[in-house]
């Protein structure tokens, strides 16, 4: 018998939850997400998102789902993203320069957006980071990959 689309997610979500010891508000906190999104999830009332997956694979083995950025990168990446906000094309920009490294940053962090605990150190800076990502998401960035042709 096999599962009904979507069921393949919220198995594989709920069976790491169990086997991580997790209750449902932990196991929310550690994805950075909701509990009700967790609930909706393990329930299959909605598709358990790609990165959602990914992040529970990630904690299970015992993976960071971000690799380590230097304060530098850091720096420019968000500086990137306050001047894509104001309306400043710093992707063209990025491109034209050829500078591969700060446009895979920029696009990663589009994906993936500002890690949960940022809310909690730097509240202004989490919600100024997520509308940039929010913006940037609506405009079809996410979609897009730095090529190698580059």
């Amino acid at each position: 018998m096999q599962a009904k689309p979507g069921m393949e997610g919220a198995l594989a979500l709920r069976r790491w939850r169990r086997a991580a010891k997790l209750s449902p508000p932990t196991a929310a906190k550690e994805l950075g997400i909701s509990e009700r999104m967790l609930a909706y999830y393990e329930a299959s009332t909605h598709a358990v998102p790609r990165p959602i997956l990914l992040a529970s694979r990630a904690l299970a083995s015992g993976l960071d789902d971000r690799p380590a950025m230097t304060r530098d990168r850091w720096v420019s990446l968000v500086g990137n993203l306050l001047e894509y906000e104001r309306g400043v094309p710093v992707v063209g920009r990025m491109v034209k320069a050829r500078n591969r490294e700060g446009l895979r940053d920029f696009l990663d962090f589009v994906r993936t957006g500002p890690a949960p605990d940022l809310a909690l150190t730097d509240p202004a800076l989490f919600q100024t980071l997520r509308a940039a990502v929010t913006r940037a998401q609506l405009g079809g960035l996410a979609k897009f990959h730095v090529s190698e042709a580059m």
